[in-house]
């Protein structure tokens, strides 16, 4: 490979990184909620008791799974 073409190979990365960086500042959503993240919602005023046990026994058993 000569001088010149590792040169242009060079240019060609750096400039492609920088416009890469550039566009991600100005088109990635870093704040995708706008008006900021809203309030949680209690649990029991979408589920019943029951699903919310349910869902906690199911969540403790996977738990214990995935780690063994």
């Amino acid at each position: 490979m000569t001088d010149q073409a590792r040169r242009t190979s060079l240019l060609v990365a750096l400039v492609g990184g920088a416009v890469f960086v550039v566009l991600a500042i100005w088109l990635v959503p870093w704040h995708p909620v706008a008006g900021g993240i809203p309030d949680p919602v209690s649990p029991e005023s979408v589920f019943t008791r029951h699903q919310i046990e349910r869902a906690q026994e199911f969540s403790r058993w996977a738990s214990a799974w995935s780690l063994s």
